[in-house]
């Protein structure tokens, strides 16, 4: 499966790492990492036919895969075997990394539920097989997404009136209040805004779309706020801030598409906005 484009990694709570296609391994069986199941809840119309469909959600993600030692019938085989039984263990959690056609998603925080790895005979090889199962219905990006309300003005050095001593000037980085985000995630995820004070402020709002959201806070040059959409409170220095009335962050969400976040200060204008976010999948 190397070679059609397929690669998967575990990586244990512990950091330890288990590669299931490679020089020692061979994958030959993925399942699971497409889209997840759906669940479909309904009840009989009280009247005449068929029925009403009162909700629905996607399951948590079972994924399962083989692989079969490469070096099955020489010396490695009995190191092979053992590393791989070393590794997989039911009291560690797992992140499983896929990649496929160059694209990486991560299933996270997966426990194993089944675990095979035969005593074939000697010179015969066996196939280890893993159940794995995501609590999360969505797979994740593997790295995080980041921007910041600032734009670029360049500016070109004329020769001539260069000073000795100084830098030349080839652009300046000035703060916006707004910025488009084009979110190319198939499910909602939840930004981590960081605001860094140069200066004075007090008082900011959040706004993604329609929803907006304050924080009574005052900051002075060198402080860091941050605002993470999974929780309802807000961060100063790494202390939490007293909560504001009826806010709640958790409101704050990404959605696929097209985004404007807008970051306003009631006074001071002395701070700059990192937007960071891990984008999330139905399947891969």
């Amino acid at each position: 499966m190397k070679e059609n484009g397929y690669s998967v990694r575990a990586i244990r709570s512990d950091g330890s790492i288990f590669y299931y296609e490679n020089d020692d391994f061979m994958m030959t069986k993925l399942e699971g990492v497409d889209f997840p199941q759906l669940e479909v809840f309904k009840e009989p119309q009280g009247l005449g036919n068929g029925d009403i469909i009162t909700g629905k959600r996607k399951c948590s993600r079972q994924i399962e895969l083989s692989t079969v030692p490469r070096h099955y019938n020489d010396g490695n085989y009995g190191t092979l075997r053992s590393r791989a039984i070393f590794f997989h263990n039911p009291s560690y959690t797992y992140d499983l990394e896929v990649t496929y056609m160059g694209d990486t998603k991560v299933a996270k925080d997966c426990e194993i539920t089944t675990l095979s790895i035969p005593t074939e005979r000697y010179k015969k090889n066996a196939t280890l097989t893993v159940s794995f199962l995501s609590p999360h219905s969505e797979l994740f990006a593997k790295n995080t997404d980041k921007t910041n309300l600032s734009s670029i003005t360049p500016r070109w050095v004329v020769k001539r009136s260069y000073v000795n001593g100084k830098k030349l000037l080839y652009a300046t980085e000035d703060k916006t209040d707004s910025i488009i985000v084009n979110y190319i995630g198939s499910i909602d995820t939840k930004p981590v805004i960081t605001i860094t004070a140069n200066g004075y402020i007090r008082n900011l709002s959040i706004t993604i779309g329609t929803v907006t959201e304050s924080i009574n806070v005052e900051a002075h040059s060198g402080d860091i706020i941050v605002i993470d959409g999974s929780k309802s409170f807000a961060t100063k220095n790494g202390e939490m801030i007293p909560i504001t009335t009826g806010a709640d962050y958790r409101r704050l969400v990404i959605h696929p598409g097209d985004n404007m976040i807008t970051v306003k200060a009631q006074n001071g204008d002395a701070f700059k906005t990192d937007i960071s976010y891990i984008g999330r999948y139905d399947g891969i």
